[in-house]
């Protein structure tokens, strides 16, 4: 039955008759869409035909999209011969312009067809590009340059002036300067007659692009040019436009003012340019003009901000001048002027200007001008910027002349400490920051050894100032104070160590004292001490003090120890044996003495810390100053410790290892050479004593880390050891091993000490080691023998000595039978030696011996899935090795002159393929690691791999993914997915359907199994390829695979709306500030710090755009009694931009805190108001709050505490409820008539019923826990408590039982449609457990009573 459409009300909009092909109807819905889409790429809406589908097709088919030419006769090239042309990208606008100019490759690149004015620029360029090519040009700068000019004077409209010259403002930067000095009075007087005719306009894009084209023709004339009065005209006209209201041309007028300035001239009398003192002037005029008015206050700030981005290019003697009146209109008292000004301030010592432009009497003149501009601490942001001034000026006169620097320091410090009694973090912060950096920049160069006698008293009276920030008044600011004194014991400590001993001890007793709460701090700050001056200097100020005779065994100063081993390098090892080893002997001696006498807690206390004295000694070993000297004292100590202490053998190795390794490291020299000898001249004592440390067995994990870190000292020792003392050992370790009377351990641990020993040996010691190796190799019974002679040949055939290189040479045709033989009685523990010894085989391998990669091949594919992962990359690097020596062979029969050709590369990789394939015909465990072999030779030679063996290899990966093996599938499915993140696009396009058949055919079991890998293959396929076309390749009856691919598409939907709307707002923020006309900050500092001066200028703007007034936001801030002098020159000093009296941060915590309740109220007069209350009311509010929070249990309490636990009710009642415990602990019986008094509703009970459980508003219901009514709560009454549900329970037996007329005694639980929630249904669970344990408890005492009642 045909369905009826339904009728809509009404007909809607209809033509009226005859009208339904008028040429001009009044309704042009589709004529106006078809127009708007006229520069669109794709004109249907919904159309699927795009260039990414047409991309992702091409992909899909293996083909590679051609390149499309712009022009028939244009090469492929990136750029023509001459340089200025290049080829686009084909964008949409590629297709309206040939244009292949590289100066509007940017505007081609980037076009938007929602633009007007790119839609005109675009028109304006097509035209100009065919006239060029029409007259055979070659498109170059130039001729676009004349071309746009000439279509100035044609054109009428400000759309085409407007598209014009934006195309002109591209193209000007890459015309030749040659032309632009020909044509500058031409076009200079076209662009003025542009900007007088447009000054008035709103139209910015014209006035932006002139002023931009005005600014590339000024910065490429020479000065001669600007002597003329033309020339400083067309400036003049430019600076006019720097104090425009509207941004976008204010800003290109800054561009263009710093842009001329910063230009090369030709002017060698001047390092400045011509026109920087025309615009020194002009900023100078501009501010004096601006001063006194309020309607003039922005026309200063945009000139501030002009002076800000222009003033280090000003000559000295305008410099000078712009400086004074830039420090006379901050005498304004306005705070956002004298932010402007600071910026500008700023930005000119930021910028380092050479001494010829501010020289240093002039920077310390301003520096001096500056601390009369001091803001009050209070407040916070013009503080910061004149601290970020302070520090800049400080260090631009340090670099320029650092006497005088040096001569301003002390009070810049005594200023700054002043600071710290402010309770602002960060003007702390900003205080600590810029002496820190005053510190590293000045008073380092000022503490150099050289001249450190010059200026010593500079530097006493700095650190002097430093020293008084850790008096108490200053407690507040420790930690930067601290923070400050580490900067100089870093920079200046070496040098001036006596100056800073007493604060060292200081900061000791601050450390010893209770309750230190900068401790970190102070550990940071010796630690710096200690790095840079030297333990010696710090012990000298904080000693040890450690005799032995301490009061309670108690080490005061042992929080010094870590900080001395985490801080020690670079020091002598002299200062250990004199300081620290007696130290050591005297710890040791009481701790036994002390054992002895039975005080054992005190002994661990002295053992402990001697423990800690030795583990300084790794710390001393690095970069050891004095080993030639030092080390023969300690060196027999040494030796004794790792014999007889077990506790110090870890910190004695790791010494030894140090001293060794920091001597070889680096660049060699005479001095690291001795010290390598006076160590090696006691290997043959230390050797012998970590050889038998080493094969001593061990009795438990803490002797097997010593016996661990001995190896690792005898590989260190050996390489600086007497050959001699080397063949000896040798010969010692082998006859050990020969003898019959050792035991396996010990055999085992002298197989590990000949392997260290092999590099340096002689040719006759290694043959006799060899002989020994094969006998090992034989040994099938024994397999950690076995495995140890592996790893020993290993050595022989990685070794690079010269000894093991002959050897190889000479004995490689006994190495391979010796392998080949060995294989069938290898132990599984021996296979990652002998696949590494197979690996040194195969890079000899010459091309006659291919049968030897026959065996090795399967022997390489079953170890791929091996339990053991070093021994599983050792399978894969042997089959890498196996591909690489088929190719070297490959090269070798090709010659050296002959380069080898891609057939010939993809014969060599099919050979290689053909030995691994053979593995796919056995055991599903043979399959398995077939497969993935193949998987990772496909990808290490996927650059060589031809197309005809992927297709062939896919095909029968494609049939074994079907298998209902999970071995084999799950590889199959890793192999696909190795080739689809393999290979490009292109090359895995064609087999797209072959692979998503295999997914589909999987059977269900391994579909489940292996869904994650599937997930990740499907994921990037679709992302290839299109959801579409992966789509089509699921058949429709598999709706689980299809609902899979459907979810992804959701997913990458999501994806590409979140990239969308990012890229979206991106370009929102760019297009509000245009690139071309923005400068690059000089210093984000003070930019951060004064971030709101601009939306402050935008305020101030749009308030004067109202006509409002604008209320000044600066407070006076004078004591009392002391009337402010507005003259006097530090009355800016006192002048606030926050109001002083207002409490803030701490202060107001601490203010808030003062206030204390006296329990009267006070009048404002200060009265006490005493209420006279009867004494039924003296009881204190305290009193009544817990009088009113106690509550007696009643008997119904006990019955229902099951369902209280249900309900969710937590333990706070019952600690003061069940227990029946008073308020002084002490237990007491509860009548029935304190029950009643306590459970009704008093007068004073605050207690609101409200929420769901026992809170629930019962109404006239009988309350759950006390039993009384609502009507017996407002009364206030007594009445006798009755427990809920207590009418159905039974007089005579145990339970409830039914009553007529009334409901079946059952508790009634309300639905919760929250439970059908999956996570929330496992928390749910446990509410009602209590409630279904009674029920069944209740229901099996029923049925036992019935049973019993039969029976009788």
């Amino acid at each position: 039955m045909t369905k009826i459409r339904t009728r809509v009300k009404g007909k809607g909009k209809r033509w009226l008759k005859g009208q339904s092909s008028i040429s001009n109807p009044e309704s042009k819905k589709f004529r106006d869409a078809a127009r708007s889409r006229f520069f669109q790429e794709n004109l249907a809406t919904e159309s699927k035909l795009t260039s990414d589908a047409l991309r992702k097709h091409d992909a899909f088919m293996g083909t590679k999209p051609e390149p499309l030419e712009v022009d028939g006769e244009e090469s492929e090239t990136a750029y023509s011969a001459s340089g200025k042309s290049f080829k686009t990208f084909q964008t949409f606008a590629s297709d309206w312009s040939s244009c292949s100019n590289v100066s509007f490759s940017k505007f081609l690149n980037q076009f938007t067809s929602n633009s007007a004015l790119h839609k005109e620029m675009l028109a304006v360029l097509a035209a100009i590009t065919e006239v060029i090519k029409s007259n055979g040009g070659s498109e170059s700068s130039t001729e676009y340059f004349a071309a746009l000019m000439t279509s100035l004077g044609v054109s009428e409209s400000e759309d085409s002036l407007g598209a014009v010259l934006t195309l002109l403002g591209m193209g000007i930067k890459s015309v030749p300067e040659n032309v632009l000095k020909k044509k500058f009075s031409e076009a200079s007087k076209t662009f003025m007659d542009l900007l007088i005719r447009f000054a008035e306009s709103d139209n910015h894009v014209i006035l932006r692009s002139v002023i931009g084209c005005l600014s590339v023709l000024l910065r490429s004339q020479e000065a001669v040019v600007w002597k003329n009065s033309s020339t400083v005209q067309v400036l003049d006209s430019i600076l006019a436009f720097t104090t425009h209201s509207k941004p976008k041309i204010r800003k290109a007028a800054h561009h263009a003012v710093c842009v001329i300035l910063k230009s090369e001239t030709d002017s060698s009398k001047s390092d400045s340019h011509p026109a920087a003192p025309h615009v020194a002037k002009f900023c100078v005029r501009s501010l004096e003009n601006s001063v006194g008015s309020a309607a003039s206050q922005t026309i200063l700030l945009h000139t501030l901000v002009l002076v800000k981005e222009t003033i280090s290019t000003f000559p000295k003697q305008h410099l000078k001048t712009v400086a004074e009146t830039v420090l006379k209109v901050m005498t304004l008292n306005n705070v956002l002027v004298s932010s402007c000004g600071m910026q500008a301030l700023h930005s000119l010592f930021v910028s380092r200007p050479s001494a010829v432009i501010l020289p240093a009497t002039l920077n310390a003149q301003l520096i001096s001008a500056l601390y009369d501009y001091q803001p009050p601490v209070s407040d916070a942001q013009p503080t910061l910027a004149w601290l970020a001034v302070m520090q800049e000026a400080h260090v631009n006169l340090g670099k320029q002349d650092l006497s005088m620097c040096c001569a301003h320091l002390p009070k810049l410090f005594t200023t700054v400490s002043q600071i710290w009694l402010s309770d602002k973090p960060d003007i702390l912060s900003n205080a600590t920051h810029a002496l820190s950096a005053v510190i590293s920049d000045c008073l380092k160069e000022a503490a150099a050894p050289a001249v450190v006698e010059r200026y010593s008293t500079t530097i006493s009276k700095v650190f002097s100032v430093l020293q008084d920030g850790l008096k108490y008044q200053y407690h507040s600011a420790w930690k930067h104070v601290i923070h400050l004194l580490a900067a100089f014991f870093e920079h200046c400590g070496p040098t001036c160590e006596s100056l800073v001993i007493p604060c060292i001890s200081a900061l000791g007793e601050l450390q010893d004292s209770y309750q230190f709460t900068c401790v970190h701090e102070v550990d940071h700050a010796l630690g710096k001490a200690v790095q840079f001056m030297g333990p010696k200097a710090v012990l000298k100020a904080i000693p040890l003090q450690v005799t032995g005779a301490e009061v309670n065994s108690q080490i005061k100063r042992s929080w010094l120890l870590p900080i001395l081993r985490e801080s020690i390098r670079d020091t002598q090892l002299s200062f250990f044996v004199e300081y620290f080893l007696p130290l050591a002997g005297v710890s040791w001696k009481t701790s036994k003495d002390l054992a002895a006498q039975g005080r054992k807690a005190e002994s661990v206390v002295y053992e402990l810390f001697q423990a800690q004295v030795w583990a300084l000694l790794p710390s001393f070993c690095n970069h050891a100053t004095d080993i030639k000297d030092s080390f023969k004292s300690l060196a027999k100590i040494l030796g004794t410790l790792i014999t007889d202490r077990k506790d110090l053998r870890l910190s004695v190795m790791t010494a030894l290892r140090r001293l060794i390794i920091h001597s070889q490291e680096g660049e060699p020299s005479s001095k690291k050479e001795e010290d390598l000898r006076e160590l090696g001249r006691f290997a043959k004592n230390y050797l012998p004593i970590l050889f038998n440390l080493y094969t001593t067995k061990t009795n438990g994990s803490e002797e097997e880390g010593h016996r661990l870190s001995a190896f690792e000292t005898i590989k260190v020792y050996l390489s600086i050891a007497d050959p001699v003392l080397q063949n000896e050992l040798f010969v010692k370790a082998f006859q050990k091993l020969k003898s019959g009377v050792v035991d396996k351990f010990v055999k085992e641990s002298v197989m590990d000490l000949l392997r260290i020993l092999v590099p340096y040996q002689s040719s006759e010691n290694i043959l006799t080691l060899y002989s020994l190796i094969k006998e090992g190799i034989a040994d099938s019974k024994n397999s950690r023998l076995q495995k140890k002679s592996y790893r020993l040949l290993e050595i022989l055939c990685s070794s690079s000595s010269e000894t093991c290189i002959s050897f190889q040479n000479e004995n490689i045709q006994d190495v391979q039978k010796l392998l080949l033989q060995s294989l069938s009685s290898s132990a599984t523990s021996s296979r990652g030696a002998r696949l590494r010894c197979l690996i040194h085989l195969v890079r000899r391998l010459p091309a006659s011996k291919f049968n030897i990669i026959k065996l090795i091949v399967p022997e390489a594919v079953l170890c791929v899935k091996d339990i053991n992962e070093r021994c599983r990359q050792a399978a894969f690097a042997l089959l890498h090795e196996l591909g690489l020596t088929m190719f070297r062979w490959q090269e070798e029969e090709v010659g050296p002159d002959n380069a080898v050709t891609v057939e010939q590369e993809h014969k060599v990789m099919k050979d290689f393929m053909a030995l691994l394939l053979a593995g796919l015909a056995g055991t599903a465990q043979l399959t398995r690691c077939t497969l993935l072999a193949l998987a990772d030779v496909t990808h290490h030679f996927k650059a060589k791999f031809p197309m005809d063996l992927l297709e062939l290899l896919l095909q029968n990966v494609c049939v074994l993914a079907t298998s209902s093996s999970r071995e084999v599938a799950g590889a199959a499915v890793s192999f696909l997915k190795q080739v689809v993140y393999s290979f490009p696009t292109t090359t895995v396009g064609p087999f797209v359907p072959t692979i998503m058949k295999a997914i589909v055919t999987m059977t269900d079991d391994c579909k489940k199994h292996f869904r994650r890998e599937t997930q990740h293959m499907l994921d990037r396929m679709i992302r290839r390829y299109g959801c579409d076309a992966i789509e089509r390749q699921v058949p429709g009856s598999d709706q689980i695979m299809l609902k899979r691919i459907r979810n992804l598409r959701k997913l990458h939907a999501r994806k590409e709306r979140l990239r969308a709307e990012r890229l979206k707002n991106k370009l929102a923020v760019d297009d509000s500030e245009d690139e071309d006309f923005t400068i690059k900050a000089r210093a984000k500092t003070i930019e951060e710090i004064l971030a709101e001066s601009d939306d402050e200028l935008d305020l101030d703007q749009n308030e004067a755009s109202k006509g409002g007034k604008k209320k000044s936001q600066a407070w006076i801030k004078e004591e009392p009694g002391d009337i402010i002098d507005l003259a006097d020159s530090m009355a800016a000093s006192k002048i606030s931009a926050s109001r002083p009296n207002v409490a803030t941060g701490s202060n107001a915590a601490k203010q808030s805190k003062k206030v204390k309740d006296r329990g009267f109220k006070t009048a404002e007069d200060g009265r006490l108001i005493i209420d006279d209350k009867g004494s039924d009311d003296e009881e204190t509010e305290g009193e009544r709050k817990f009088k009113s929070s106690r509550r007696i249990p009643t008997i119904s309490d006990s019955e229902s505490d099951e369902d209280m636990d249900a309900d969710g009710n937590d333990d706070g009642d019952a600690k003061s409820t069940k227990s029946g415990v008073t308020a002084k602990g002490r237990k007491r019986k509860l009548s029935n008539s304190d029950a009643r008094s306590t459970t009704t509703a008093g007068p004073n009970d605050k207690y609101k019923t409200g929420g769901s459980g026992i809170h629930r508003p019962v109404g006239k219901a009988m309350s759950v826990k006390s039993g009384v009514s609502a009507k017996t709560a407002k009364s206030g009454k007594s009445t006798t408590s009755t427990a809920y549900g207590a009418e159905y329970r039974a007089k005579k037996a145990r339970g409830d039982v039914k009553k007529g007329g009334a409901p079946d005694p059952y508790a009634y639980v309300p639905l919760n449609r929250g439970l059908l929630n999956k996570r929330k249904r496992l928390k749910q669970e446990g509410q009602f457990k209590g409630l279904v344990r009674a029920a069944r408890k209740g229901a099996a005492a029923g049925r036992v009573a019935k049973v019993r009642k039969t029976r009788k």
